[in-house]
């Protein structure tokens, strides 16, 4: 994580697929620690820092960069729905990060790694009374 940051901004959790009804498509998200339903779900933006583990004690590093989607890649011409960008384990996403092999990205979100997230903005997901 290259930028100073309040510890009290980083939030420890576990990353997850988003998907609703109206949501048309995956989003890659973040579920924090300690919290229940929305108010915990976090989708994931251009800017946020993420390290990404393989244990749940966060010693084993799997990978950490700033979040930077692209979306020309992985497109399809999907019946009903037109072009969409397409994961085959996943389906419609919102976006491929840069930098990782796409099933690699897939599979960490799929496996609902332990994360630590670094908003972007530091009062994104902090409530007002």
């Amino acid at each position: 994580m290259s930028r100073d940051v309040s510890s009290s901004r980083v939030l420890k959790g576990r990353l997850e697929i988003f998907s609703e009804q109206g949501s048309e498509g995956s989003h890659w998200s973040f579920y924090e620690d300690g919290k229940t339903g929305y108010d915990g779900l976090h989708a994931l933006e251009k800017g946020d820092v993420l390290r990404v583990f393989n244990d749940a004690a966060r010693t084993d590093l799997a990978w950490q960069g700033t979040v930077d989607f692209e979306y020309d890649s992985h497109k399809q011409r999907r019946a009903l729905i037109g072009e969409v960008q397409w994961l085959d384990k996943i389906g419609t996403v919102h976006g491929v990060q840069k930098g990782i092999e796409a099933d690699k990205w897939a599979e960490m979100f799929l496996a609902e790694k332990p994360a630590v997230l670094v908003p972007k903005r530091p009062d994104k997901y902090v409530k007002t009374p």
